[in-house]
């Protein structure tokens, strides 16, 4: 029997009859249904059904093996799946807590003191980020966060006060920034100014299938950095760094 893998650059998530993947290396979703989205979303409720069963959160064993192969061998033609042990992951959903509240709200911004360092880190952090989505594929972007993050992340603590001032400086200074609003470069932008303060929350990657849209935003638990309950509530996650 054939044992199927996901990718190491791919990730994805099943929403009503359809499977969607982000395939990193192509900075690219794609979405497949029928015969073919039937046959993975076995795989994945074989792997959430073993895991229920053995009661971990995610299991990293990868030993998912199936019958039926013609399906799954058309995701692996198109690298949405692999056979090859050392180029892939286990097959598994993105798991994250549902966000019940968000961070600030923008009338808290009003009594916001900043200060010249959080100018120096807000700029600088702008300048990364500007140059990762225009000279980087975002899996290379993706790597270095997530390589960071696991670097830096262990240990380190601040307050809720403190981080929801450190927010409120990001939103304040981004409002004077002259650059489009756009859900990448802002979640990005914010991942970097709050890492130069040794924050590390979650960079969160969503999609809607109807209508049609991705998104993403930067969570920590069930708290919101830069979006509403409601609206994130609308896209199911599919990676989160």
């Amino acid at each position: 029997m054939t044992e199927y893998l996901l990718p190491k650059h791919v990730y994805c998530c099943a929403k009503g009859d359809a499977v969607v993947f982000l395939d990193l290396k192509r900075d690219k979703y794609q979405m497949v249904r029928g015969a073919e989205a039937r046959a993975f979303r076995s795989l994945l409720l074989d792997r959430t059904e073993r895991n229920l069963r053995s009661g971990l959160q995610e299991d990293t064993s990868g030993d998912v093996f199936v019958t039926d192969q013609g399906p799954l061998d058309s995701l692996v033609i198109a690298g949405l799946l692999t056979t090859h042990r050392e180029d892939g992951k286990a097959i598994s959903p993105t798991y994250i807590p549902s966000a019940t509240e968000r961070l600030i709200e923008p009338e808290d911004l009003g009594s916001v003191h900043i200060r010249v360092p959080h100018v120096s880190k807000f700029l600088v952090s702008c300048a990364i980020t500007t140059c990762s989505l225009r000279l980087q594929h975002l899996e290379t972007t993706v790597k270095r966060v997530e390589r960071r993050k696991a670097l830096k992340a262990s240990g380190t603590s601040v307050d809720a006060a403190e981080l929801r001032h450190l927010v409120a400086v990001f939103n304040k200074l981004r409002s004077i920034f002259p650059v489009n609003y756009l859900c990448l470069y802002d979640s990005l932008a914010l991942v970097e100014f709050l890492a130069r303060h040794d924050v590390f929350p979650a960079w969160v990657f969503g999609v809607r299938l109807e209508p049609w849209a991705a998104h993403c935003w930067v969570q920590q638990g069930t708290i919101l950095f830069n979006e509403g309950v409601e609206e994130a509530d609308d896209f199911v996650p599919i990676m989160a760094i």
